[in-house]
């Protein structure tokens, strides 16, 4: 076994939680100066942010005509995201309190589309029309969850927030406009924003150096590539997930943690 993937694995794994760290911790506060419920800020921001290794992971698998791999990772990455990481946060810290009516048709949600997933692969085939329709809910089951939890007047103050920012940030004087902005909350949002990026940044590169690492492992140990896939790739997309979850339930905000696992799953 190379020890050069053994030190990538470790390394990996420091990036990973320091990163969901900035990530958790930016995200909400965002919700705070968005006026956003948390929940909203789990469905959509984080749980697109998280899914991002099993989109890369999949896109090239498939791109690299192993089709396998491709489908094998999101199956395996929606279980563990379910089974692993709820059951880790439920046994560290003493179960996940949330209320039950914010989840009820996001769960639903989730599984009508686990079913959709399976009646269309049932001929192992996953056609162009499909996926862009897999693409066009996707998209529409976000606008819908956004118009039900966010007022429509904040939108405006979201967006004025942003342009002041970006002009303050750019041109380095004051930014005039006809309302009264406050230039230290655009700041603060502007600041929130980058370490959003910035924590995003190192949960997938830290991600990706876990997933390489433990395929040259695993391939070491003699594994297929489909349990790979399944097991090891899929564990290993899921650890953004896993780490921003935990984080959350941690610092005390059980909605981000599961918000962010359905939306996940959905986005997987």
């Amino acid at each position: 076994m190379n020890p050069l993937d053994l030190a990538s694995f470790a390394f990996g794994l420091a990036v990973l939680l320091k990163g969901s760290d900035l990530f958790v911790e930016s995200a909400s506060r965002l919700a705070r100066f968005l006026r956003m419920p948390p929940l909203v800020i789990g469905l959509t921001i984080v749980a697109i942010g998280t899914s991002l290794p099993e989109l890369a992971t999949s896109v090239v698998a498939s791109l690299q005509n192993s089709p396998s791999i491709a489908v094998g990772n999101v199956i395996g990455s929606n279980i563990a995201n379910i089974l692993l990481i709820l059951g880790v946060s439920g046994l560290l810290f003493n179960g996940v309190n949330a209320q039950k009516k914010v989840f009820q048709k996001d769960c639903f949600i989730m599984f009508a589309v686990t079913v959709l997933f399976y009646i269309s692969m049932m001929d192992g085939i996953l056609s162009p029309r499909q996926g862009l329709f897999f693409l066009l809910l996707f998209f529409l089951y976000t606008l819908i969850r956004l118009k039900m939890r966010f007022e429509f007047r904040k939108l405006f103050d979201f967006r004025t927030y942003l342009h002041a920012a970006y002009h303050f940030n750019h041109r380095g004087h004051h930014f005039q406009t006809k309302l009264v902005l406050d230039r230290k909350l655009a700041s603060s949002c502007f600041r929130q924003f980058s370490l959003l990026v910035i924590g995003l940044a190192g949960v997938t590169y830290g991600a990706q150096l876990l997933v390489d690492a433990a395929k040259g492992i695993a391939l070491a140990l003699g594994v297929s590539a489909e349990i790979i896939a399944v097991t090891v790739i899929a564990v290993g997309t899921s650890l953004p997930e896993a780490s921003v979850s935990i984080t959350a339930i941690r610092k005390k905000l059980p909605e981000i943690a599961l918000g962010n696992i359905i939306g996940s799953n959905i986005a997987n």
